[in-house]
């Protein structure tokens, strides 16, 4: 996943080319030239943290193609067309080589922003930029934390899912602190997961505790940065730091909406009903302000899926229905479009198909952390140390907000540690699909060996041809080298052979 800084990617990506010194071209958003640690400082404090990468939400089993043979006949040129933008790493994988969007935006754009960061650190302590000394130490805390979440967009997509101890020496990603005047630089090699994994870890213990408190979730403060934290070590099954983070985050912000007041309402659209959330539909990227008040929220990070959106599986709706409480208002924000919103996408209608976002006018999924996410990083770490009595107590925290009438015996009823891990797993997916799903496979798969095989029904194709008279099954399963997207083939060539490609 791919994050950019609108500010500051807008700004340096100006500013990385030909400067000799901080002080003589470096061209700002209105022309002015930064010349302080405080002014560097107003890159970070800039709202909206955006995720540009899609095609990682759909390596999942919450996510599913919406195609009938019947609507893929009828629309074979449509569906071809749109298929092809939702295609993941693991159907026909080699039609992501070169492929321009997806991973080869991704790879270019992650390493843009390290070298940003790696600018702004290679200049910061020089006398010429005026400032206090705790003034450029917050900007180097920013920049080593910002450079850390780029590195883990980089290693959850282009590195296989790491089992520290099993893995260690496997293919990780390019970590380079230089500022280069080349987005890639040649002669560089990737480092292996564990060296990866490790330069995450120091990048932020070098930079969480300087990063300020602060009530904001529009800017990294420090409970974002120890939500982050608690996210990470959960991925290395690192469950004592995991926990430690999480319950650091919960102390600054445990606030929660409670679903069970929202109320619904019914949208016109491409001449059709829509019933749809208003505390969600409302939600927008134009207006700033209705996900600044997000109390849940510690960042506002989005997945953008105007134009791909999220189509939940079968599986995954039945998530919401079959654990003995009918009345979870989450799965109101996944509405049966029966053809009126997704009319839009495939310019047909079919008889059943929801669709996932928040914000539907602009079509974004939240993928930063939040306060459930920490409580469930709370339960499940609990559970793993067989506290089950305060992993339970987590999660009826959580879902008495989230279901009418909520009836606690589906989570008290579970007397078994394996019951109670899977009851966790579950309740991610129900609060926060695609986004952490995508993730835990990846984990759950390489470190708790839950042998997770993702599959997508969809027709035999060609790079240019879809054939919707031949079905055909596609599988991602455990330890497929698909896992670990290729790198864009322009960039292993001007690596001069030195950048080795996936398998």
């Amino acid at each position: 996943m791919k994050k950019n800084i609108l500010l500051l990617g807008l700004v340096l990506t100006l500013c990385l080319s030909g400067c000799n010194s901080f002080l003589e071209e470096l061209p700002t958003k209105d022309g002015n030239i930064p010349r302080t640690a405080s002014e560097l400082l107003t890159f970070y404090n800039s709202f909206l943290r955006s995720n540009n990468c899609n095609y990682r939400t759909f390596i999942s089993d919450d996510a599913t193609i919406p195609f009938t043979q019947e609507d893929a006949k009828q629309n074979v040129g449509t569906y071809q067309k749109r298929f092809f933008e939702f295609r993941s790493a693991f159907f026909l994988r080699e039609f992501r080589r070169d492929n321009t969007n997806g991973g080869a935006k991704l790879w270019f754009t992650a390493y843009r922003g390290i070298n940003e960061q790696n600018y702004i650190l290679s200049i910061v302590d020089k006398p010429s930029v005026e400032g206090t000394v705790e003034e450029k130490e917050l900007v180097k805390a920013y920049a080593k934390f910002y450079r850390a979440l780029e590195y883990f967009d980089l290693v959850t997509s282009f590195g296989l899912p790491y089992a520290p101890g099993k893995n260690d020496n496997a293919l990780g990603v390019v970590l380079e602190e230089k500022y280069s005047l080349e987005m890639i630089a040649k002669n560089l090699k990737r480092s292996s997961l564990k060296e990866t994994y490790e330069y995450i870890e120091k990048e932020l213990r070098e930079s969480i505790e300087l990063i300020p408190d602060g009530t904001e979730n529009w800017k990294i403060t420090r409970k974002a940065a120890y939500a982050f934290a608690a996210r990470f070590y959960l991925m290395l099954g690192n469950y004592s730091e995991a926990k430690k983070y999480a319950e650091l985050a919960l102390k600054r912000n445990s606030s929660l909406v409670d679903y069970t007041k929202l109320t619904t309402r019914t949208i016109q659209i491409n001449n059709g009903p829509l019933p749809v959330l208003s505390y969600f539909y409302d939600m927008t990227t134009t207006d700033a302000a209705t996900i600044k008040n997000n109390p849940e929220i510690y960042s506002v990070e989005i997945l953008d899926v105007t134009s791909k959106p999220c189509f939940p599986t079968q599986d995954l709706i039945n998530l919401y229905v079959n654990d003995g409480n009918n009345n979870d208002v989450r799965l109101k924000n996944m509405p049966p479009e029966a053809g009126v919103r997704c009319s839009k996408y495939f310019s047909n209608r079919s008889k059943a198909m929801y669709r996932y976002c928040v914000g539907l006018t602009d079509g974004f999924v939240l993928s930063g952390p939040d306060v459930p996410e920490m409580m469930l990083i709370m339960a499940e770490c609990c559970a793993e140390a067989n506290e089950l009595a305060q992993a339970k107590q987590w999660l009826n925290r959580l879902r008495e907000k989230r279901i009418i009438n909520y009836d606690a015996s589906s989570v008290n009823s579970l007397n078994d540690k394996n019951l109670v891990l899977h009851f966790i797993y579950d309740e991610r997916r129900r609060e926060r699909p695609f986004v952490l799903r995508s993730l835990d496979i990846r984990r759950l798969n390489a470190i708790k060996n839950e042998n997770i095989t993702i599959t997508k029904n969809f027709f035999e194709m060609t790079s240019t041809q879809l054939f919707p008279d031949q079905p055909k099954v596609y599988q991602l399963k455990p330890g497929d080298n698909a896992y670990a997207d290729y790198l864009y083939d322009a960039d292993v060539s001007l690596s001069e052979g030195h950048l080795e490609q996936n398998p």
